[in-house]
């Protein structure tokens, strides 16, 4: 994601000077779109186990006010997402604060979580 970062300044810089920049390899394209999905997918599957009970629009116990910050049903669960709600929903899985208390969550699980908000907050960063 970095090197399509890295292109994409290069390419302002060149639009500077009258050249025309290059696009960047459609494989590195493909290659950040699994990466996100990746991402994504692995912080959804955490967050259905510790967060699902309200923030999966099918289930019963869903809060409306929880599905208007986020439903794990949709597959670009976080697009609605403020940065602040996403570092809020990072500070909560780190803090292991869950509805009714204190999560059960394990260190791996809060680092999958981790990885997916910090590289969203990156990937918002470099389409501004």
């Amino acid at each position: 994601m970095r090197s399509l970062a890295i292109s994409a300044l290069c390419g302002a810089a060149l639009c500077a000077c009258g050249e025309e920049p290059a696009a960047p390899p459609a494989s590195a394209l493909a290659s950040a779109l699994t990466e996100h999905v990746r991402l994504r997918d692995d912080a959804r599957i955490v967050l259905e186990r510790w967060c699902g009970q309200c923030h999966i629009s099918a289930y019963d116990s869903a809060l409306p006010r929880a599905l208007a910050v986020f439903d794990l049903s949709e597959p670009e669960w976080s697009a609605r997402m403020s940065t602040t709600q996403l570092e809020d929903a990072r500070g909560r899985v780190r803090d292991r604060r869950g509805p009714e208390g204190d999560l059960p969550i394990t260190d791996d699980e809060i680092a999958i979580v981790e990885r997916y908000v910090a590289h969203e907050i990156e990937r918002r960063a470099v389409s501004d």
